[in-house]
């Protein structure tokens, strides 16, 4: 496996998780999909998870994904 595809199937991960933490796919629909946490144990929502992919939106410039997912840990903090 070269680099790139090394990078595009992190960038898939974090695309899938990103969907599914928002609801804007099922889990269901992401059982075939790569993810960078396992489903089995958790379902994303922890701080280190949103972090890790908050970081990666950010670093590729996607700030209204950086945003909704900020809000989103936010709120799971206050609870």
């Amino acid at each position: 496996m070269d680099f790139i595809e090394d990078l595009k199937k992190y960038d898939d991960a974090m695309n899938n998780a990103y969907n599914l933490i928002t609801g804007r796919t099922s889990f269901e629909d992401t059982q075939e999909d790569i993810l960078p946490f396992n489903p089995e144990v958790g379902d994303g929502k922890d701080a280190a998870t949103l972090d890790m992919i908050i970081e990666h939106f950010s670093n590729r410039e996607e700030y209204e994904k950086c945003a909704e997912l900020m809000t989103l840990k936010s709120s799971l903090e206050t609870i």
